[in-house]
């Protein structure tokens, strides 16, 4: 007997691997996860807010575990700790352009037309 089944599946939309969140968002988080999604094809989808039920949680958590066992299947064991890593490491490329820019006379120059302040520099 053979079964089919026209239920898509939603853990590879558009190209990326759709994982979802909910809760306060963490914008350092979201910055760097933004910043390597081409690289990973992983993007990060809020579906709620800070008020959240257990029926929320649940149905986040069962669709995150098909989407890490997708990206496991792609990437290998061990994906997530490369993930973290290059989350890591774009930040800290971030944070060395601004120390860059920061101590740009002209860049600093443009800053204060818009009264943007650099503390201690």
């Amino acid at each position: 007997m053979l079964i089919f089944s026209c239920k898509k599946e939603e853990t590879y939309v558009g190209g990326y691997y759709w994982i979802y969140t909910y809760g306060l968002p963490d914008m350092d988080r979201i910055e760097a996860a933004e910043g390597i999604s081409e690289k990973w094809k992983i993007k990060y989808h809020a579906i709620g807010g800070c008020l959240v039920d257990d029926k929320l949680i649940k149905t986040v958590e069962a669709k995150n575990r098909k989407t890490y066992a997708a990206i496991e299947k792609r990437y290998g064991k061990g994906w997530k700790e490369k993930y973290n890593k290059d989350s890591e490491d774009f930040m800290m490329k971030k944070v060395d352009v601004m120390d860059v820019l920061i101590t740009n006379k002209l860049f600093r120059n443009e800053l204060k037309k818009y009264y943007i302040k650099i503390d201690d520099v």
